[in-house]
């Protein structure tokens, strides 16, 4: 049986009778609780993939931070040496 995972762009609903399930017994209900949990897996690994990015991203931002305090503490520095 293939996964949802081949199926990246699959948007919908499933929904099926009491009548419909009880006839499949219940392959439907068992199909549908699939679904759902493969739905929950795939939204936890995209909330987890934002945070990374977001912790990435702020990451770099302290990186840019030191570097430009860096950089100005260099410009003060040499100032100095040439006010002498």
């Amino acid at each position: 049986m293939s996964s949802l995972a081949d199926f990246p762009k699959l948007i919908g609903s499933f929904g099926f009778s009491r009548e419909d399930d009880e006839s499949s017994k219940g392959a439907l209900s068992a199909l549908g609780e699939r679904i759902q949990h493969e739905r929950r897996c795939r939204e936890a690994q995209a909330e987890q993939s934002i945070a990374e990015v977001e912790r990435h991203r702020a990451a770099e931002q302290r990186l840019r931070d030191v570097a430009a305090a860096k950089h100005r503490a260099e410009q003060q520095v040499g100032r100095r040496r040439r006010t002498r």
